[in-house]
């Protein structure tokens, strides 16, 4: 128990615990961009689709 503890422990080190924790919708955003990188090697026009979305999606979760 306490060696697995420790290994959770040492994996969520280098995650910045505040930022997750003020700015939730970070993790959406990432995941979002993680997904839409496999798109963009599909297609340059889809690439072009995606970044709009993501300055549109970005601007309002600021909001």
């Amino acid at each position: 128990m306490p060696q697995r503890l420790k290994d959770v422990s040492t994996f969520i080190q280098p995650i910045p615990i505040r930022s997750v924790q003020i700015h939730q919708h970070q993790i959406e955003i990432l995941v979002g961009l993680f997904l839409f990188s496999f798109c963009i090697e599909r297609s340059d026009k889809t690439n072009q689709l995606l970044s709009g979305n993501v300055v549109i999606d970005t601007e309002a979760m600021s909001h």
